[in-house]
């Protein structure tokens, strides 16, 4: 998710609980960078206990950090399911995008 700033566009990674509503996490930066990326699972990792990693599911509509083989990696070794689609056209994105919508 991009937001302009009065310092400049601001990339923001949020982690949602679907369950609640919640955002649980975020990373952010300048640019949707690997850094930004790569510490987003980490981030989520941080909110739930080793016994439900294996409900963890992280879509990201714009694919091309989030299949890089660290990061790939980093999903599989902690249970995290990944989920891609094209940007509006996947069911779990519409939680989180509802979540920002401007009103």
């Amino acid at each position: 998710m991009t937001f302009s700033t009065p310092a400049g566009r601001l990339r923001l990674s949020p982690v949602l609980d679907c369950f609640d509503g919640a955002i649980v996490s975020w990373t952010a930066s300048r640019s949707p960078d690997s850094e930004m990326a790569n510490s987003m699972p980490g981030a989520a990792l941080e909110t739930v206990g080793e016994g439900d990693r294996g409900f963890l599911i992280v879509h990201s509509d714009r694919g091309c950090r989030y299949r890089w083989p660290d990061w790939l990696d980093t999903c599989r070794e902690a249970g995290i399911q990944r989920s891609m689609s094209r940007k509006g056209s996947s069911p779990d994105n519409s939680r989180m995008e509802g979540r920002f919508e401007a009103r």
